[in-house]
């Protein structure tokens, strides 16, 4: 029997263990607070995107993910510079394959809030491509 305080008497107590506990349980707290309450970091590419992007769109040859596109295959050198990267939840930071996408030009603009690249040269010069 441990007496660890003149009101409270634990048998087969560890104190060691208790303590080890709660340290651990508030420094995972003060985690999830912080991950709560700090503002999210700025949405800005990695510095080693172009890195990241170029062995993603190796990772899946070069082909465009999107299911209802009707050029998929962009393997050929000519044609790689027209396959983006997309970030499925739109956060240029959150670089894990889960939420990365190859996607020709054209099915890229299809996306929501980039319907800006129907005004870039490649976006008409890849549609010019593939249509003749």
């Amino acid at each position: 029997m441990v007496n660890l305080d003149e009101n409270l008497i634990i048998i087969g107590f560890d104190e060691q263990l208790l303590m080890d506990t709660l340290s651990f349980l508030s420094s995972t707290f003060y985690t999830i607070l912080d991950e709560l309450t700090l503002p999210p970091p700025p949405n800005i590419y990695p510095k080693d995107w172009d890195k990241i992007s170029q062995k993603y769109k190796e990772q899946v040859n070069w082909q465009c993910e999107a299911i209802d596109c009707k050029h998929r295959d962009l393997s050929s050198l000519q044609l790689r510079k027209y396959l983006h990267c997309h970030h499925i939840d739109m956060k240029k930071n959150n670089t894990r394959n889960y939420n990365l996408k190859a996607l020709c030009i054209l099915c890229h603009a299809k996306e929501p809030n980039h319907a800006h690249l129907k005004n870039t040269p490649n976006y008409s010069e890849y549609k010019s491509l593939i249509n003749s």
